[in-house]
């Protein structure tokens, strides 16, 4: 079981390790681009089209963030273990260290279905960002979460679980607010009482909104 949860921690590092480099040469290319460009338009209008470094500019000038986020709840290896869907609502503090990175803390509420049971549990998701392009922007996440399992048979009693996970995805922002994303890349370990530990792949939807 541990060789199987360092693998996804093997991969989230070596992408952080691709990404710096990839992300600062497009951040230089994406500079020579827009240098000559003006800014006049947006200012008379804030909704309109900006040039790529002012989207960047004002998606980390805001502070709020919240989240709603869909996913798979994929079990392998255990045929004991149902498959299931998972719903997640966050709320995060918005905090920009360059204009091109940032990075998100706060609590999310996450909610998971399955035939035998239901997840209820709360945490804290840790999110690093960095910008791609224009209004592409990456994202890799940490979250620990504590969940109550309830369980379908009253035979059962409901039990206490800790889950971690690890997450990497890509976010396209569809207005100077909003963005949407996949996560192709979610793993989870489940542990708690009565539960042997196990392992699941949670590729999920994301949209985010920034009001402030």
């Amino acid at each position: 079981m541990k060789s199987t949860f360092l693998l996804p921690v093997g991969i989230g590092l070596g992408l952080t390790l691709v990404a710096y480099p990839v992300q600062a040469q497009w951040g230089k290319w994406n500079s020579k681009s827009s240098s000559s460009d003006t800014t006049s338009s947006v200012a008379d209008n804030p909704w309109s089209t900006p040039n790529s470094s002012n989207w960047q500019e004002d998606a980390n000038s805001r502070h709020l963030g919240l989240g709603l986020t869909t996913s798979g709840f994929i079990v392998g290896g255990r045929w004991e273990v149902a498959n299931g869907a998972i719903v997640e609502l966050d709320v995060v503090w918005r905090k920009a260290f360059t204009k091109y990175q940032r990075i998100e803390v706060g609590g999310i509420g996450r909610f998971g279905f399955t035939p035998d049971a239901a997840l209820i549990g709360a945490g804290i998701p840790v999110r690093g960002i960095l910008r791609m392009h224009d209004r592409l922007e990456m994202n890799f996440e940490l979250i620990l979460s504590y969940t109550r399992i309830i369980y379908n048979e009253s035979f059962f009693p409901s039990s206490n679980g800790f889950i971690p996970s690890l997450r990497w995805g890509v976010a396209y922002y569809v207005d100077r607010r909003v963005s949407i994303g996949v996560n192709p890349l979610a793993f989870s370990l489940v542990v708690g009482e009565r539960v042997d530990p196990f392992m699941t792949y949670e590729p999920g939807i994301f949209v985010r909104f920034s009001p402030m």
